[in-house]
């Protein structure tokens, strides 16, 4: 496995939110493999985000962490919580809006209050985010008819870009990284049904070479409940056992 590969799968698990097995029991859905919706769990309709849990494959059901959200009364986001599944809290973020209701800075906190980044968003005349930096790296976003097509990243050890493509229904299919020498790399492609993102393919450009699977179940009010993610083994045994990352969520 090259080391671009290794690198692109810790960013993916990273956006998962990997960290330490806890051992606890998670009740698995029981799915067809064509089941996108499930009767077992129904939240309302536009019901907010309470509840992020991780584990790391479906047979054992090991808790890895939660991710909890916090609103005002205007239910705009106002604190992100990250803890073990036990409760134990070992960062967290605080949201701060602007005047014109717009996010303006996500502020993140170890656990003992000590502030170790922040982050600040920029936007156009249109509400739409153009750029995000922190004290060390920072993101521009382009838009064409109300449309993300790219956004570029840049930082002291790592810059890279994602281009985006769209279908007649201004849906979106693909995402295209490239690194920091505009070669792409790989590609993210996007499948629905009624609207609803339902599976999600990452592999190398000109190949179909492995990188993530992901699939995805809504409840009949189209909340996203449960996110199965497919990953390879990190080894570079290409025979290695490819492990599970399971993503519940839960809504108020």
């Amino acid at each position: 496995m090259t080391k671009t590969k290794l690198l692109f799968i810790a960013i993916l698990l990273s956006l998962l939110g990997i960290a330490g097995c806890k051992k606890n029991e998670l009740k698995i859905i029981d799915l067809e493999e064509s089941q996108y919706r499930t009767d077992d769990v129904l939240f309302s309709k536009s019901a907010l985000l309470k509840r992020i849990l991780h584990t790391y494959n479906l047979s054992t059901g090991n808790y890895n962490s939660s991710v909890e959200y916090e609103y005002d009364k205007s239910e705009k986001i106002i604190r992100v919580s990250y803890k073990s599944f036990e409760g134990e809290e070992y960062s967290y973020d605080q949201y701060e809006y602007g005047t014109n209701g717009k996010l303006k800075t996500i502020s993140s906190y170890q656990s003992n209050g000590t502030k170790f980044r922040n982050q600040i968003y920029s936007y156009n005349t249109t509400g739409y985010t153009v750029r995000m930096e922190t004290s060390s790296e920072y993101s521009i976003s382009t838009y064409i008819n109300d449309l993300l097509m790219k956004t570029e990243y840049y930082g002291k050890d790592l810059s890279y870009t994602y281009k985006y493509q769209y279908d007649s229904k201004n849906r979106l299919i693909n995402e295209t990284y490239y690194d920091k020498d505009g070669i792409a790399l790989f590609i993210k492609d996007h499948e629905y049904i009624e609207n609803l993102c339902v599976k999600t393919f990452t592999h190398t450009v000109g190949s179909d070479e492995f990188i993530s699977d992901e699939r995805m179940i809504y409840d009949r009010n189209d909340n996203l409940i449960l996110k199965i993610a497919n990953i390879p083994s990190l080894s570079s045994n290409s025979h290695a056992t490819a492990f599970y990352v399971n993503t519940r969520y839960v809504y108020k």
